[in-house]
């Protein structure tokens, strides 16, 4: 997601910087799913969809768990995806041809096994964390940062308290520090001026609540979820939102995260819990990031008699308008997956694809290189990647 603009990285180099060789491989497999969406409607509303099929080295994947996201960030004019090898090890590797072809990233003082990762995008830089166990703690966790994905900064987080765990979420404090919540404890943050090395710190005094929450900033506007701020957190006031005509429901609690439309306001994730732990999604839109317009309503059926689940993916600019994927899970296993159309204002939205394959679904759009590419992936780890020009 999106979250403004880090301070300057060191441009200095070295050999564990320069730009990689591509990775040798001896021979290759196509990683495509046997079942794909039907691209009929993407043509019928004027949308180029070309296909990919990605090449991948003898027993590699890509992500096989459909909670971990996103499945491939951009940098630069390529895209970054990890691959998941057959002993269970990942690597992160990139495309420069929209995810034909893939070579390794030399992540500098990577270890030979990393296990559980994340990736972000803030600002104009990537954000890669990993660590050498399925959890990440102080003793074990990665950090690495570049704006062009040719130079990386960092290595192990050797600064983090014993036993710290990384929140998941990466942000740009007000002076332009990288920062992300950890647990240690109590309730701390991991700092970075460059991007390489980091240092705890007490809770920033921008963060909110109880569970030192960064907030979401985008374009002047602060969400803490129930809540905005159009101040810079000076004051906060709740945010009012509202259903579709057709779904009393639909109107969300929580808006997780926006993006700034060109012509002003917000189009925002929005989320409402309903049983337990289950909560219904929506797209939402806002003039004056106070009251919040559901724009699509959760379509995934009941979560109280089916156990059904849903996620939608942050929209991405796409000509005029934007394209939001939309995902139902049963049981944490895709059911169904859209692509769905919306005009500039974030309104009338238009169903432009569907997969009803099970354990098939689309990811999170990425905009790289003058398309927006979404990766098609079965939760075996098989993949394609859609280019989609207006």
């Amino acid at each position: 997601m999106l979250v403004g603009t880090l301070g300057l990285i060191c441009a200095c180099t070295n050999a564990s910087d320069a730009e990689p060789p591509p990775t040798s491989r001896a021979t290759t497999t196509s990683s495509a799913p046997e079942e794909r969406a039907d691209l009929a409607g993407l043509e019928a509303a004027g949308i180029e969809a070309r296909r990919v099929e990605p090449q991948l080295g003898e027993g590699e994947r890509f992500r096989t768990d459909p909670l971990v996201v996103p499945t491939t960030s951009a940098v630069g004019d390529e895209l970054l995806a990890w691959v998941h090898t057959a002993d269970g090890a990942r690597h992160l590797e990139r495309s420069a041809d929209l995810g034909a072809s893939w070579r390794a990233v030399d992540l500098p003082l990577a270890p030979e096994r990393l296990r559980s990762h994340q990736m972000f995008e803030v600002g104009d830089r990537v954000v890669v964390a990993a660590s050498t166990s399925e959890s990440w703690t102080g003793s074990n966790g990665y950090i690495w940062t570049s704006d062009d994905g040719n130079s990386w900064r960092g290595g192990p987080v050797t600064a983090a308290p014993p036993g710290a765990s990384l929140s998941g979420w990466f942000t740009q404090l007000s002076d332009g520090r990288l920062a992300t919540p950890i647990h240690a404890g109590q309730l701390q943050a991991l700092v970075s001026d460059d991007g390489a090395s980091w240092q705890p710190v007490g809770c920033p005094p921008e963060w909110t609540g109880s569970e030192c929450t960064p907030p979401h900033v985008v374009n002047g506007l602060w969400l803490n979820g129930t809540e905005v701020s159009l101040d810079e957190g000076a004051t906060w006031q709740p945010i009012v939102a509202t259903p579709t005509a057709d779904d009393p429901g639909s109107a969300p609690n929580e808006i997780l995260t926006a993006v700034a439309r060109p012509a002003g306001g917000w189009l925002g994730v929005g989320s409402r819990a309903e049983v337990g732990l289950t909560k219904l999604w929506s797209v939402t839109r806002s003039d004056d990031g106070v009251v919040w317009e559901t724009v699509l309503g959760d379509r995934c059926g009941s979560p109280a008699s089916d156990a059904v689940e849903s996620v939608y993916d942050e929209p991405v600019a796409f000509g005029d308008g934007w394209l939001v994927t939309h995902t139902c899970f049963q049981a944490w296993r895709p059911q169904r997956s859209e692509i769905h159309l919306l005009d500039q204002a974030g309104s009338n939205p238009q169903l432009v694809a569907t997969t009803d394959a099970p354990d098939l679904y689309f990811a999170r759009p990425v905009t790289v290189d003058g398309a927006v590419v979404v990766a098609e992936l079965g939760i075996d780890g098989t993949a394609t990647f859609l280019e989609l020009r207006p």
